[in-house]
């Protein structure tokens, strides 16, 4: 469905559009698919087709093109619409719409920092008061054109405004503003100045100086502005500077140098069929054969400068003409024929004369009407201020109204928020002591097991030092054992030599002192034997006795304790 609706509303310009020239249609068809870069070139083109238009048509096409969707429309976008109905007001003489336009444009230019833009409309603007023939507020937007556009480095624009400034002026007859403004332009625009605003600049300046009578000095600017279109190969330029050097050498009474000068004009100008060039031309090579008294072809270069003056309209040129060929057939003493073209020269001057008090009556009646019609749109002005006055106040107070009611429900808002926050802090705060005592009894926890693992560790050190303790105990013990043992296997060995002693050594005497002794016991021995018995036996008792003292000895220093007790 919104598909539909997007096709629909695409195909309506097609459908409004019925009866605009191919050129438009196309504009309006293809207005959805640009881009903000190409505006400038799009409005353009649309701008020349739309002045074509007559004022309702060329509005109803500009608010088509403004509903066209689906593009999206923006304050630059609005800034193109605003000069393309300028520029259609202006045509129509709606001076006052376009200029109320132009300041809208002047203030977004302003607002969206575009100096570029600003220095467009300021040159419009200026435009525009030329037209209404309102020359200081035109000349205050054109310099301030030519301000900005000096200010963004954009010398070759600002130079061609200053000339078409002096050409203003020169068409008012403000000479010094004119040189002023020409001069300023040249110096600006430099070598970046197209040929054709040299070239002319140069021109307007060398007519200046005729004005003045200052024909040698105009001559110079002329050949300037020659040299110039020379350079350029410009062939129009060419006859036209050459055509205003030559007028100012018939002046100056120098007719022979003149006459190359014209001539080459009058060829170019008809070459171009620049119809005022050629006029000038031929009036200009009257005056010349007047003055070197070849009347003959001063009256024919007259006559064919009166044909060129009816084709194009110049009744001054004409009337000119009239009173140059009036005097030439009195110099030449045919009074009829001098009075016929005075009599023209008369009539023409009356209607000249009629024709610029009417233009000048059609100026202040045209002012008039403006002043008239500006103090209507003030005065409307002045009421839609009134009334936007009252509507930005009841905007006002009822956004203050809003922001009341806003601020009441969030401070309602923030005081319930508070109440909460308050019964969450307190819940937290309650939390937080819990939490504080049980990490103090974590903590209390945390000293109890550092003193158990530290009373541990000294447990541990102390348990590893009696180890060590039994270790070397154990090892001393072994030892102990060790020694013991070779002393006992020493012992067990000296006893078995004791053993063996008191089985041999001791039993020998033992055995032979109760051999004795049975022998003394005997009832058949002598005396001698008895003694001798006996000596054996105190001699055998004596070896015993011996035997046992070794035996002693060897108990008292050799046995053990325990076996010595």
């Amino acid at each position: 469905m919104r598909r539909f609706y997007l096709v629909f509303l695409a195909s309506i310009p097609l459908i409004t559009c019925l009866g605009q020239t191919p050129a438009i249609d196309s504009l309006i068809r293809i207005f959805p698919t640009i881009k903000s870069q190409e505006y400038k070139e799009y409005f353009s083109n649309f701008d020349k087709q739309v002045s074509e238009l007559p004022l309702n048509k060329a509005l109803s096409t500009i608010s088509l093109v403004k509903k066209t969707p689906p593009h999206k429309q923006s304050l630059l976008l609005e800034y193109f619409f605003n000069i393309s109905l300028y520029r259609t007001y202006t045509k129509h003489k709606k001076y006052i719409l376009a200029d109320s336009l132009l300041q809208q444009n002047l203030i977004y230019t302003r607002q969206q920092n575009l100096p570029i833009w600003e220095a467009e409309t300021f040159y419009e603007l200026g435009y525009l008061y030329t037209e209404l023939y309102k020359y200081p507020e035109a000349v205050h937007y054109l310099e301030q054109s030519v301000r900005l556009f000096l200010q963004e480095g954009w010398q070759q624009r600002a130079s061609t405004i200053l000339y078409d400034m002096g050409s203003t002026c020169y068409n008012l007859n403000e000479t010094q503003g004119c040189a002023d403004y020409i001069k300023r332009a040249l110096q600006i625009g430099k070598d970046s100045l197209f040929h054709v605003y040299q070239a002319s600049g140069n021109n307007t300046l060398g007519l200046l100086k005729s004005r003045d009578k200052q024909y040698n000095e105009a001559i110079s600017f002329y050949r300037k502005a020659l040299k110039i279109a020379m350079y350029a190969k410009d062939s129009a330029w060419i006859g036209i500077t050459q055509g205003s050097i030559g007028q100012c050498l018939v002046i100056l009474n120098k007719p022979d140098e003149a006459l190359p000068y014209l001539q080459n004009a009058l060829r170019i100008s008809k070459k171009y069929d620049d119809q005022p060039s050629t006029t000038r031309s031929y009036t200009e090579l009257g005056n010349t054969y007047r003055k070197k008294q070849n009347l003959l072809l001063a009256r024919f270069y007259y006559h064919q400068g009166i044909e060129f003056a009816k084709k194009t309209g110049n009744n001054q040129v004409l009337r000119d003409l009239y009173y140059n060929l009036a005097y030439t057939y009195k110099e030449n003493n045919q009074p009829d024929s001098a009075f016929i073209y005075l009599e023209l020269y008369n009539r023409i001057s009356e209607w000249v004369s009629q024709q610029n008090q009417q233009i000048e009556i059609a100026k202040a009646q045209s002012s008039f009407d403006l002043q008239k019609k500006q103090q209507q749109v003030n005065k409307l002005l002045d009421t839609q201020q009134r009334n936007k006055q009252i509507t930005i106040f009841i905007f006002i107070v009822l956004i203050l109204v809003v922001i009341i009611l806003i601020t009441l429900l969030r401070v309602r808002q923030k005081v319930k928020i508070n109440k909460l926050l308050t019964s969450q802090k307190e819940t937290l705060q309650e939390k937080t002591n819990l939490l504080e005592i049980q990490q103090q009894q974590i903590e209390q926890q945390r000293d109890l097991l550092s003193l158990q693992n530290k009373q541990l560790q000294e447990s541990q050190q102390i348990i590893s030092c009696q180890n060590k303790e039994i270790q070397q105990k154990n090892q001393n013990l072994e030892e102990q054992i060790r020694i013991r043992t070779q002393k006992l296997q020493e012992n067990n060995r000296q006893l078995k030599d004791f053993a063996f002693i008191t089985a041999h050594n001791l039993r020998t005497p033992v055995v032979q002192i109760l051999g004795l002794g049975q022998l003394l016991s005997m009832p058949d021995n002598e005396t001698e034997e008895e003694e001798l018995y006996l000596n054996k036996i105190i001699e055998v008792t004596g070896k015993l006795d011996l035997i046992v003292k070794e035996m002693n000895d060897i108990l008292t220093n050799e046995l053990p304790d325990n076996l010595k007790d």
